[in-house]
């Protein structure tokens, strides 16, 4: 009998619920149903005839799948490479917007996706094949910047995420003892780390929440002008090239620096901007941003009532008596993505607002 085996090969443009018609209809559950999707191209039945193959075909196509049949005498797809999916958003405005799409794609809340979006490094999907990356990257498109990257092909930056002394001093001596050097004794301690050396680490701190690990993939810096040589030939030309500055602003530019260049760069290009500003003169630096914490200030504030209300919305008590003189230092250290959203929903409001610490 010539029998077939029917797989899915991409999400498409199916919506969760997808998941909950392959768990009813071939009996399985859904945890394996989620795991057929955002793997595949993984089999999903084998061994049915032909024709109940081509209908089971029609049917995953109305929900959104690609799917195929294929006979059974031919060999399955090779399993796929799985990857972790983080999404940067640039612009503040689309934040909402960004959530409610990687909501649809994976079944989850706006506040939700908001929430991880917000916790740095705002990785949304983990161990997906690059069908399902390639499918959320198109729904993402000019929404927010996706980035996908193999655990076994990255490097990774630990964070310690504990003030417990004795757990601190394990980690810090286990780390030393891996003969890894150590950057200080909290907050980022060690970078560029292999995939088998950090799940040793992660197997003996991690459980205990002493520290957190990152993938380095998914890092993002800026890089700031710091300085340029007597020659600003080459540096203009670089400015132009690599940062996007138009040739009448390059001199303003070099004037007011320290000035950010290159805003949210991802770190596999960081080496190779610096690079091409050293060559023509141009001294930079790249600062971490994706764990930065900012402060915002009013500096100018028509109405009292608007602040207080801003602050409420932010969580946040309203200020008492003359704690309205301005400037007025908002009380809270926000992440990097949340600094942006508030600053603009701020700014939006009549306030006018600046960053006036980062850590």
């Amino acid at each position: 009998m010539n029998t077939h085996r029917v797989s899915v090969l991409s999400v498409g443009s199916a919506q969760p619920d997808a998941a909950r018609v392959i768990a009813t209809g071939f009996n399985v559950e859904p945890e394996e149903a989620v795991r057929c999707i955002y793997r595949a191209p993984s089999v999903l039945v084998e061994d049915v005839e032909a024709p109940v193959a081509a209908e089971l075909v029609k049917l995953l196509n109305r929900v959104g799948l690609e799917v195929e049949s294929q006979p059974m005498t031919e060999k399955p797809r090779p399993p796929a490479r799985l990857y972790d999916v983080g999404v940067y958003v640039g612009d503040e405005r689309r934040a909402v917007e960004a959530a409610d799409v990687i909501g649809e794609f994976m079944g989850a809340s706006r506040d939700n996706v908001l929430d991880i979006l917000r916790t740095p490094p705002g990785v949304v999907l983990g161990n997906v094949s690059e069908a399902t990356v390639a499918a959320l990257a198109e729904r993402l498109e000019g929404v927010a910047e996706l980035t996908h990257a193999r655990a076994e092909d990255s490097t990774f930056s630990i964070i310690m995420a504990t003030e417990d002394g004795v757990l601190k001093n394990r980690v810090l001596q286990d780390i030393e003892r891996h003969g890894i050097e150590l950057l200080g004794n909290e907050g980022l301690i060690a970078r560029e780390i292999d995939n088998r050396t950090i799940r040793d680490v992660w197997q003996r701190h991690g459980p205990s929440g002493a520290i957190v690990v990152v993938n380095e993939a998914f890092l993002r810096f800026n890089i700031v002008l710091l300085d340029v040589d007597d020659d600003t030939t080459a540096a203009s030309a670089a400015l132009q090239r690599h940062a996007g500055i138009p040739a009448e602003l390059v001199d303003r530019v070099i004037e007011s620096r320290p000035i950010t260049l290159n805003s949210a760069v991802l770190q596999a290009d960081v080496g190779p901007i610096l690079q091409a500003y050293a060559e023509a003169g141009i001294v930079g630096q790249a600062d971490m941003i994706t764990f930065q914490q900012e402060v915002l200030q009013v500096t100018e504030c028509a109405d009292a009532a608007v602040l207080v209300k801003m602050l409420e919305h932010m969580g946040l008590e309203s200020p008492r008596g003359s704690g309205t003189n301005l400037p007025f230092v908002i009380p809270a250290a926000l992440g990097e993505l949340d600094a942006r959203i508030w600053k603009t929903a701020l700014q939006d409001a009549g306030l006018r607002v600046e960053f006036c610490g980062v850590s």
